[in-house]
């Protein structure tokens, strides 16, 4: 028998088992199969050879009152992790609601005073049009009371010239 290890993990045959069943070996752990089937693995480079003697595990076997012991401890300390862990979210949540509040809050505010803002421009803006129409309105119209009067002055002339004219003509 043989120490090898696979770089990427491998299944070993019942017929090369140290067991005698079929293995599989997760990648790098030494295992022990038949002398000519690691040599054969090694040259053809599936596995490389292992100095030294496998690793004896120093793992206690519990007996099952230790086994349930522990699970139950396990599981005690679960669910305060868990407990905790939804504490920690609950508080986590609350702080989020607020600021979200706040930020809502803030929002709605700002949107007033940009809506205000805008408001205002705009019934300045639409009272500038307002004044500066009345401005043009009232100089066109001034401009049409001008010419008005000059056509009258000049009917007014015309009437005069034409009355004496036909003064002249008729008396003569």
């Amino acid at each position: 028998m043989k120490l090898i290890a696979f770089p990427h993990g491998g299944n070993i045959p019942a017929a090369f088992s140290k067991t005698g069943r079929a293995e599989k070996a997760a990648a790098h752990a030494p295992v022990e199969v038949a002398a000519e089937y690691a040599d054969q693995l090694v040259d053809d480079r599936f596995a490389y050879l292992v100095v030294g003697k496998p690793p004896v595990s120093s793992a206690k076997i519990e007996s099952p009152e230790e086994a349930s012991a522990r699970s139950k401890q396990i599981v005690e300390k679960a669910e305060a992790d868990a407990k905790a862990a939804l504490d920690a979210a609950e508080v986590n949540a609350k702080e989020i609601v607020v600021a979200a509040e706040g930020k809502a809050k803030q929002l709605g505010l700002d949107a007033e005073t940009s809506a205000n803002t805008k408001i205002s421009e705009a019934e300045t803006r639409a009272k500038e049009i307002v004044e500066k129409a009345e401005a043009d309105a009232k100089s066109v119209l001034d401009a049409a009371e001008g010419k008005a009067k000059a056509i009258v002055a000049d009917a007014e002339a015309a009437a005069k010239a034409a009355k004496a004219a036909g003064g002249q003509s008729g008396g003569a």
